[in-house]
């Protein structure tokens, strides 16, 4: 998502710019702080955004992480 709306990938951004991303069963949302000049690796995004999800949606997302791995690791001992 972008600025709350849908948009395909090869939209425009501008810095200030919300960037939504679906991490289920939440949506992270971004900022855009600054906009590289060229392509950068995936290690150096993180200097380009700024985290503004809120603080109990990331805590609801790492209660969903804990439950999934949980139930995984006890379905492993069926096997």
């Amino acid at each position: 998502m972008l600025n709350g709306r849908f948009a395909k990938t090869a939209s425009t951004i501008e810095v200030g710019d919300t960037v939504g991303v679906r991490a289920p069963p939440i949506w992270r949302t971004f900022s855009i702080v600054s906009i590289p000049r060229s392509r950068v690796g995936a290690a150096l995004v993180g200097e380009h955004l700024q985290e503004t999800t809120d603080a109990s949606a990331l805590e609801q997302l790492r209660e969903h992480q804990t439950q999934a791995r949980a139930w995984s690791l006890e379905q492993r001992k069926y096997k």
